[in-house]
């Protein structure tokens, strides 16, 4: 993780000194969702560490370095990577992102979103590097570096702060945070909240989450509500250790059904602090059904006593 967001960071660091940098480093993908190079070094790098054979799914895919302008784009990939791995070669990139034949949904194997929140990248704000184990369709670990999240109680939640903090969660084992840049680590747990406003993780980019629909489920339940406007998974860190009281996604189309990596890592994370994590239902996250958690609907993660008292609003 420390290696995949120091990559990160150098492609970021690089654009402050290069205005045509960003221009070079970035894709619109086939979805209209964007691409970096950032992006696609930290896969193959946590795939280079996890082993190039592991079973795993994971967002990127070699498409963009095929796609026109790929050869720019390969190359200053293979220059992020070489940083860390010196010995890296143009087929290991296609290698380490298209990966092996994905697994079946009960098989045991690694999920990755080498930048959740790409958006949030590109403006120097919230990302997250996320890595999960699932066995059986179940989360059982979980890691989100967030190199630009501050410790906790930063004021501005938004604003960069690096080296950012990495938090590591494995089933029945609780949740620790810890410095990207450092060593000293410290279990988090949820904020308790036992009345006034509830403060709520949103994410920057609206075309995802129906922010009107969001605002009438907290007055139905008679709850005032802050918002907090946070790209990425990190919004499952900031309700582990306590910065927000809740997370809350209500899909602005009623028939998308979220992507398995932009979730599982941080619901380990987000659990074993505390939380309670489950659809806008009530149904629990169900992350073995293949890429896509179909049998779900929206996400509803929040401490305890907000998470019950949404869903008896519903």
């Amino acid at each position: 993780m420390r290696e995949a967001a120091q990559a990160t960071r150098a492609v970021t660091d690089s654009w402050a000194a290069d205005a045509r940098g960003r221009e070079r480093d970035a894709r619109t993908k086939d979805d209209a969702s964007p691409v970096t190079v950032a992006d696609l070094a930290a896969q193959v790098l946590m795939a280079h560490t996890i082993g190039a054979a592991e079973p795993r799914r994971a967002e990127e895919t070699a498409a963009p370095l095929e796609a026109p302008g790929g050869a720019a784009l390969e190359a200053a990939l293979l220059a992020r990577v070489r940083a860390r791995w010196p010995e890296a070669t143009p087929a290991n990139l296609r290698e380490l992102l298209d990966g092996p034949a994905l697994p079946g949904p009960a098989t045991a194997h690694w999920v990755m979103d080498p930048v959740d929140g790409t958006a949030g990248f590109l403006r120097g704000m919230q990302y997250a590097i996320c890595l999960a184990f699932l066995e059986g369709g179940h989360p059982t670990l979980g890691v989100l570096g967030c190199p630009h999240l501050g410790p906790q109680g930063t004021p501005d939640l938004a604003t960069a702060a690096p080296p950012g903090r990495l938090f590591a969660a494995r089933r029945g084992a609780g949740t620790v945070e810890i410095d990207l840049g450092g060593d000293v680590r410290h279990a988090v747990e949820v904020s308790p909240w036992a009345g006034g406003p509830v403060r709520v993780g949103v994410p920057w980019e609206p075309r995802y989450t129906n922010a009107e629909a969001v605002t009438a489920w907290f007055r139905r339940a008679g709850l005032e509500h802050e918002p907090v406007r946070v790209d990425s998974q990190a919004k499952y860190a900031l309700v582990a250790r306590g910065d927000v009281h809740a997370y809350v996604r209500i899909p602005a189309d009623e028939e998308r059904r979220e992507n398995v990596w932009d979730h599982a890592a941080g619901h380990v994370v987000a659990t074993e602090a505390g939380a309670r994590v489950t659809d806008i239902e009530g149904r629990e996250l169900d992350f073995g059904r293949g890429a896509r958690l179909e049998a779900n609907r929206g996400i509803l993660c929040a401490t305890p006593a907000v998470h019950a008292a949404l869903l008896e609003a519903r």
